[in-house]
């Protein structure tokens, strides 16, 4: 499986294109499956990498997530919004394949992130809010804090920069390229 073939979503979809992919997964509409790849495999495969931290891992825990999404959109389903809901599937099988020490770790985990979030300036950690907690676009995130897209795009590069620094070693990797 190549991550590099698979296309990112152009940005947020309507409220009706998520209904409607949705509606024809329900259906067990083969190409939307597809179209549930190409548009969220990126994002899924991210989110499982932060909890499990191998790339292997990572991909199979995607893979299983997207698998075990069309079998309950079969039985129903979110009839919109698959995003969260899909990464509350990716982070129970997260948290399943690291077994007993799951909670704990993804807990120990978070808190050293946190601490290392608050160690930032506040700018920083305001655009790193903005971007990866309240899940606002770049634009969006320029619009809130005054600044222009450029501007904001460094600021954001300067506070992941901080942070992968400030972090303990190892917890700062970027996520391998695999599925």
């Amino acid at each position: 499986m190549d991550r590099g073939t698979a296309r990112q979503g152009s940005g947020r979809r309507s409220p009706q294109q998520e209904a409607a992919l949705a509606r024809r997964l329900r259906q067990g509409d083969p190409e939307a499956l597809e179209e549930l790849y190409e548009r969220y495999v990126d994002r899924l495969y991210r989110h499982a990498y932060y909890f499990v931290r191998e790339r292997e891992t990572a991909e199979q825990v995607t893979l299983q997530a997207l698998l075990e999404a069309w079998e309950r959109l079969s039985r129903g389903g979110p009839r919109a919004r698959l995003l969260p809901w899909l990464l509350g599937i990716v982070h129970e099988l997260a948290a399943a394949s690291l077994g007993e020490a799951g909670p704990a770790a993804v807990e120990a985990r978070t808190g050293e992130v946190l601490a290392a979030i608050l160690r930032l300036p506040a700018a920083e950690r305001l655009v790193l809010t903005l971007r990866f907690v309240d899940g606002l676009s770049y634009q969006e995130a320029a619009e809130q804090l005054g600044r222009s897209l450029p501007s904001l795009l460094s600021l954001q590069y300067r506070a992941l920069s901080r942070l992968r620094r400030l972090l303990p070693a190892g917890r700062g990797a970027q996520p391998e390229a695999g599925l």
